[in-house]
Order: C-alpha cells, then sequence, then structure tokens
C-alpha cells in the first residue's frame, strides 16, 4: 500500500511538473503580449526638390545710362546714402578704374609691409598662416573660382613681408611701389569723366543681379500663392516682365527671407510648421543652411506648398532665385520602438515596458515618425519624482530607457500590473 501511494505521489508531482512546464511553453509561444526592445538609433529623413527664392527687394535705377563700377559686392550690408556704384560712360573707362583699384589695394599693402617692426611676431606661426593661405587658394583655384586671386596675392605678400620683418631681414619695396605708381597714374590719364555716383537709398543688403521677379514676388505676394503656383514658376510655365529704366541692382531690405517649394504630402510627417530643418543649395552654396517652416498649405495632385524662412544672407545666397535645393531635418538621435507601441494614458504619451513580472508604463517624447517606428528622446534620467504643489503628493515619473521590452501588442496592460 506504501509503495502504491508513492508511486501515485511521484506521479502527482511529475503531473504538476508537466502542467507547470506546459503553461510555461504556452506563455512563451502563444503569449499575446508581445514585445520589442528599445534601440538606439539615428534617424535622417530628407527630400530633394526646387526652391524658389523669395526676398523684399527693392530694384535701384541708375539716373543715368552708363557703365558700372560697383564699389560694394553682393551681399555686402550697406547704409542709406553709402556709395554703391560710379557710373562711367564707356565699358572701357569702368575696366580702367577696376584695374586701378586693384593696383592701389597692392600698393597700399606695400607700403604697410614696408614699415613693419623687426622685432614682434612668431615667425613659425607666420609661417602656419602662409601655408593655410596657401592651401585656401588652392582649395579656391581647384574649385574654378579666381575672383579672389588677386586678394589672395596681397594676402600672401603681407604675411611673408611680416615673416620677413620678424626674422629681421631687411625688405626694400621702393622700386615696386614707385612702378604701381606709376601704372596708377598713368591710367588715371586715360579716364573720361565720370557720368555720375550712385548712393544707396536705405540700408539693406545688394545685390547687382535683377530678374523681374522682385516686385512680384513679394513676401505679401507669398502669403496668397498656392501650390500650383509657385510650381509654374519653378517649371518656367510664368516668367516675369522686362525690368525697365536702368536697373543698378537690388536692396534686399530685410534680413528675413523665404523659400517655397512643393512636397508630397508624404513627405510632410517630418516637415512640420515651426521645425528647424535644413536646406542645402546644390550647385550654389554647399553648406547646410537653418531654416524654420513658416507655413504648409494643401495643394492639389496630394502635393503641398511649404515656405521656409531663412535669415542667413551670403553673397552666393543673395542671388538666387531658382535652385535645386536638398531638404532635411538632419539627423536626430535617440531610441526606436515600433509606432503601434504608443500609448496616451491621462493625457500622456508613453508606451508600457515588461519591468521583471510587472507591467511599467513610461513616457516618451516623441522626436520624428518614420514608417511604422518613432525616434523618441533618449533622457539622461529616466526616472525622476514629481511633486503635485496642490496636493503635496509626490509621484514618479519613469522614462523609456535603452533596452527596455517594449509591449507591443497586449490586452488590458496598466502600470504595476503582475504578469
Amino acid at each position: 500500500m506504501k509503495k502504491v501511494l508513492k508511486w501515485l505521489g511521484i506521479a502527482g508531482l511529475c503531473l504538476l511538473l508537466i502542467l507547470y512546464v506546459g503553461v510555461q511553453a504556452f506563455q512563451i509561444y502563444f503569449n499575446r503580449n508581445k514585445t520589442e526592445v528599445a534601440v538606439s538609433y539615428v534617424m535622417s529623413s530628407s527630400a530633394t526638390t526646387k526652391g524658389l527664392a523669395i526676398r523684399d527687394a527693392q530694384v535701384l535705377r541708375a539716373s543715368q545710362e552708363g557703365y558700372f563700377n560697383y564699389s560694394l559686392t553682393d551681399g555686402s550690408k550697406v547704409s542709406g546714402g553709402e556709395l554703391i556704384s560710379e557710373v562711367y560712360a564707356s565699358e572701357s573707362d569702368s575696366a580702367l578704374v577696376s584695374k586701378v583699384r586693384a593696383l592701389q589695394k597692392e600698393l597700399d599693402m606695400l607700403k604697410e609691409s614696408s614699415t613693419l617692426s623687426t622685432s614682434v611676431t612668431d615667425p613659425s606661426a607666420l609661417g602656419t598662416q602662409i601655408g593655410k593661405t596657401i592651401a585656401q587658394m588652392e582649395g579656391e583655384f581647384q574649385s574654378g573660382s579666381y575672383a579672389k586671386s588677386a586678394d589672395y596675392k596681397n594676402q600672401l605678400l603681407a604675411q611673408i613681408s611680416r615673416r620677413q620683418a620678424a626674422t629681421g631681414q631687411a625688405v626694400d619695396y621702393t622700386a615696386q611701389m614707385s612702378a604701381l605708381q606709376g601704372q596708377i597714374d598713368s591710367l588715371n590719364g586715360q579716364l573720361g569723366g565720370k557720368v555720375s555716383y550712385e548712393y544707396a537709398p536705405a540700408s539693406g543688403y545688394f545685390s547687382s543681379a535683377v530678374d523681374g521677379y522682385e516686385e512680384v514676388l513679394t513676401p505679401q505676394a507669398l502669403e496668397g500663392m498656392t501650390a500650383a503656383q509657385v510650381q509654374d514658376i519653378l517649371d518656367g510655365k510664368s516668367q516675369p516682365a522686362a525690368v525697365e529704366g536702368n536697373p543698378l541692382g537690388k536692396l534686399v531690405k530685410d534680413f528675413d527671407w523665404y523659400v517655397a517649394c512643393v512636397l508630397p504630402d508624404e513627405k510632410l510627417r517630418w516637415v512640420k510648421e515651426g521645425a528647424t530643418l535644413y536646406v542645402e543649395f546644390l550647385g550654389a552654396y554647399n553648406e547646410e543652411v537653418p531654416v524654420v517652416v513658416e507655413r504648409i498649405t494643401s495643394g492639389e495632385g496630394g502635393k503641398s506648398l511649404v515656405v521656409l524662412r531663412c535669415d542667413y544672407i551670403t553673397k552666393d545666397l543673395v542671388n538666387l532665385r531658382i535652385q535645386n535645393i536638398r531638404l532635411s531635418n538632419k539627423q536626430l538621435s535617440g531610441l526606436r520602438v515600433p509606432a503601434r507601441a504608443l500609448r496616451v494614458e491621462n493625457g500622456v504619451k508613453g508606451v508600457y515596458v515588461k519591468d521583471g513580472g510587472t507591467v511599467r508604463f513610461k513616457q516618451v517624447n516623441v522626436l520624428v515618425e518614420e514608417g511604422d517606428y518613432l525616434l523618441v528622446e533618449q533622457v539622461a534620467t529616466p526616472e525622476e519624482t514629481v511633486k503635485n504643489e496642490e496636493t503635496g503628493e509626490e509621484t514618479t515619473v519613469r522614462y523609456l530607457e535603452l533596452y527596455d521590452e517594449v509591449f507591443v501588442e497586449g490586452k488590458d496592460l496598466y502600470d504595476g500590473k503582475y504578469l
């Protein structure tokens, strides 16, 4: 009898063990509360399209016809009453003045170099400066830009002169300065009379380029434009009228300017009003320029008008009108979780995670959504105590952490539930 009871006990224990293993196996293989691990991730989105630059600009018209010799470079900030250009009767006179100015700059540099002290400046540091200037010059020439050739020449001359002075070497530029002064006097003798001087009517940023859109594409006009109208301009279907008078250039009156583009609606999941994005003007300016999404207006055919505001002006950007651009939100880093895991509890966004044998609700700050996944902020302090100022009650707020097991699917989940 004892043997029978013993065997029955063993059989019961085995049955319980089998039942336990079966329950565990069922939970493992058939549990509907599926989880996915939160991992570190870097996400970026971009779109390439055409952009239309729009500025608050005033066309400047010369009082008389002639050939302009500008005293300013494009993108320069000017004050009201500042000289913009001299206007000459002939193209040859204008060219002669440009030559005289280049020679005068070189002469001034030699005069300065001939009076340098021999007791200051580290020669080795100056040698490093010379090397950097040569490298910059080579970079410009390799990119096909030779506009700064004379500037680099004068800069190198000054740096070499300083280095020679610092090493105690006597430098005599008397003969060179005399020759340059002779050339300047000769060229000045060939000049005819000036026609007029042109001055800036107000403060702003100068540009010598005029395309006829200045008085048509204004920030005020942009407010009423549709995606279709902007697209027609980008496609060349709409052309501006010819500029009348004697256009000297334009004065951009406001530091803020705009870029209008048309994007497919599926791109708008990461293009939001008020967001800071980055624009690269392809082939014109290779650096990324920060912009703010000013406005998004829905259009036809699944496309929308996106207006970007920019407050960055350079000589390369001030003349742009229609340009291929790459718009991006740069790279954002954070934690990657499935979009379907997101829950809203009491107005707070978060996800449920597996914390040992307990379910925990952890808050998330969504940075961007891409397809079926979210990129959420990875906070430095994953848990903090918050005190209610009215009741004095303290509550623990938890945030999603790296490698948390996030519930993707599940029923009846709540904070503190035992699994």
